[in-house]
């Protein structure tokens, strides 16, 4: 494993190591390129009176350290030991410097106001406030009776709203912490329970570029007849669909003079369920339309297999109809297939 610190020169197109030698070690060093890191996860940028600095949390050695911005100069802040070499120096213990124990963090976001860094301390699942200037580490968060952290990952502080987001990896969950009182609220993940609210659609919602677009051979359709949109969905063995996640379809028709940017006739959209096969909408063919419409139809689907891995697949499909007065049906059934 390269555990470097690299910067990236937009202009020039180039990406060149700014600390680290490459070994992984706990190796601090006034010399940037003789200093070492353990698998560097979290970075935050911050500014003390000393100047400005990239603090990293050092998952591997399980220390808290910085990089001078202005000479690469690599310090300790707390965690680990003196020796460069002994990367097993972890646990759980507050306290200064090398005398604090941590264990593989990977977040860390800079608290302006306060010079300080918090720091999501993983495998102990914990948060923990460091003084940057005072080396003093001290458990913020552990664990009550409604918050009870699971390996928590990305740390963002905003300090506008005066605010941290928390990734709490296991918990599946994005958690915001009042950095002043420090009390957890969830972060609310919205999804609409009426996703056909607003119907209205375009068609370059469905028609992105790059994407693949499947066509359904013509059918023939009697004017003034209606049009029951049928979806066929075949799931692979053992698998279901997501009820935690918003599977949807979306559709758009337009007539043959409409062209990709022009008006639609008809759009909507809904939810996709797990039946199949399952009725998405009826539409009646206008009286005066004598020629050629197309049916776009998007589907996204969010799906689980038997080891609960979950997956998303989106597939968009284009059914050409033409409008033929010989047809007598007064209803015509249009199939969509959705293999995913």
């Amino acid at each position: 494993m390269n555990s470097q610190l690299f910067t990236r020169e937009f202009k020039q197109g180039t990406c060149v190591p700014f600390a680290g030698s490459g070994n992984e070690e706990n190796r601090n060093n006034s010399y940037p390129q003789k200093a070492a890191f353990a698998q560097p996860s979290g970075l935050t940028l911050g500014y003390t009176k000393d100047g400005g600095f990239l603090f990293v949390a050092d998952s591997e050695s399980s220390t808290i350290r910085s990089v001078s911005l202005k000479d690469g100069a690599v310090k300790h802040i707390v965690g680990g030991e003196r020796d460069p070499m002994n990367l097993f120096a972890y646990g759980d213990q507050d306290g200064i410097g090398f005398d604090v124990k941590l264990q593989h963090p990977l977040g860390v976001a800079m608290i302006s106001d306060s010079a300080s860094i918090l720091v999501a301390d993983s495998y102990n699942h914990k948060l923990k406030l460091v003084d940057i200037s005072k080396k003093l580490c001290t458990t913020i968060w552990s664990e009550d009776k409604d918050v009870k952290l699971n390996e928590p990952g990305g740390v963002c502080v905003d300090m506008t709203k005066g605010v941290a987001y928390i990734a709490d990896t296991n918990n599946h969950i994005i958690r915001i912490l009042n950095i002043k009182e420090w009390v957890f609220k969830q972060l609310p993940v919205i999804f609409s329970n009426d996703i056909e609210a607003s119907q209205v659609i375009n068609l370059s919602d469905i028609l992105k570029p790059g994407r693949q677009l499947e066509k359904n051979e013509v059918r023939y359709i009697a004017p003034g007849s209606q049009a029951n949109v049928i979806l066929l969905l075949d799931l692979p063995y053992g698998c279901h669909v997501n009820d935690e996640a918003p599977s949807s379809w979306s559709v758009v028709i337009q007539d043959s003079l409409s062209g990709a940017s022009g008006n639609s006739i008809f759009s909507k959209k809904g939810t996709l369920s797990e039946k199949s096969p399952q009725h998405l909408f009826s539409w009646k063919v206008p009286i005066t339309l004598q020629s050629t419409f197309f049916i776009y139809l998007k589907c996204k689907l969010f799906y689980c297999d038997e080891n609960k891995v979950c997956r998303m697949k989106e597939k968009n499909i284009m059914q050409e109809c033409t409008v033929n007065g010989d047809v007598k049906s007064e209803s015509t059934e249009i199939n969509f297939t959705f293999c995913v």
